[in-house]
């Protein structure tokens, strides 16, 4: 573990884990919570652990449909030949090398040779990952990069999953030209319009309200507005126009303590270069797969923000 300290900011890395993070307090209070998709999974570097509160995503994002895709005309299956729904890629369950540390910056590294033993399972090509953390009085700073190191071209995703601690209360504010809601599976079903309902450029509430979907055409800001009893009362999760994408997702679930039935929420963000399962649907316009050329790279910045108040604007020109 590695921690970073500045003003009322603790954060708590984890490179054997992921490269992610596995605490950040802000006077006292947790600003972000345990991913929920983490939870009873064992990493193969250091066994079965507790899930990390935000990582990079490399090299594709959300589902990839029965864990397999075509390329350059050859198919290509991930996982253990076994077809099933794979997320997130496998960065977050492998170990990062530490590349450089000091007070309030950390630079983690993950070179994937599919020569390895096991490893083309998780991807059949060679890249090489690189996240940098900078911690601010304001929040945090991060950058995510993917270099194609193999000697043929790959398709490739990256984004950064967050997942804020959210309150009873909060509202979510953000600006998009579309979603796409998902299926049982969790693949992308249809494209709506991001009206009524789906509009949240004004701010909605989240209260006792279930969401799952991808947003398209992201205006690069996210905000979510907590109760005044919590502090920093606004998280703000900005991101360069790189990130098309901005998925979502809000659960419920009845937690019983002590006899009382009460209601948990969790919260993810996760903002990607490309919509779910985007492997599989090149001909979808603004899907977002990139294909990299040997030596090529593709990365982007992203601010979390900790404010007592979130205003409401976009980047989006």
């Amino acid at each position: 573990m590695l921690e970073l300290n500045c003003g009322s900011n603790h954060v708590v890395l984890d490179p054997v884990q992921g490269g992610g993070i596995r605490q950040w307090r802000h006077g006292g209070h947790d600003v972000l919570q345990p991913c929920r998709f983490m939870n009873d999974v064992a990493f193969p570097a250091a066994g079965p652990s507790a899930p990390l509160s935000a990582c990079p995503i490399l090299p594709f994002g959300g589902l990839l449909s029965e864990g397999r895709f075509s390329f350059a005309g050859q198919e290509y299956v991930l996982g253990k030949g076994t077809p099933a729904h794979l997320l997130h890629g496998s960065s977050w369950a492998c170990p990062w090398t530490v590349a450089h540390r000091m007070d309030r910056q950390a630079i983690f590294v993950l070179d994937h040779d599919p020569a390895a033993a096991d490893r083309a399972s998780e991807w059949p090509f060679a890249y090489r990952g690189v996240v940098e953390y900078v911690l601010h009085d304001w929040g945090l700073a991060v950058t995510v990069v993917i270099e194609n190191r193999d000697s043929a071209e790959q398709p490739v995703g990256l984004g950064f999953l967050a997942c804020p601690t959210a309150g009873p209360h909060a509202r979510l504010s953000l600006d998009a030209h579309s979603a796409w809601t998902k299926d049982a599976q969790g693949l992308p079903a249809e494209e709506v319009t991001c009206t009524d309902i789906w509009d949240f450029r004004q701010g909605q509430s989240l209260e006792g309200r279930a969401l799952d979907a991808c947003f398209t055409g992201f205006g690069g800001r996210a905000a979510l507005e907590n109760t005044p009893a919590r502090s920093p009362q606004a998280f703000v999760f900005e991101a360069d126009p790189v990130f098309t994408h901005l998925s979502v997702e809000r659960a419920w679930e009845v937690v019983e303590r002590e006899g009382d039935a009460k209601e948990s929420g969790s919260l993810e963000f996760f903002a990607s270069t490309a919509m779910p399962d985007a492997l599989n649907r090149p001909g979808v316009a603004g899907g977002g797969m990139h294909v990299l050329a040997p030596g090529a790279r593709l990365g982007g910045n992203l601010r979390l923000k900790l404010s007592e108040h979130a205003h409401r604007r976009s980047r989006r020109p």
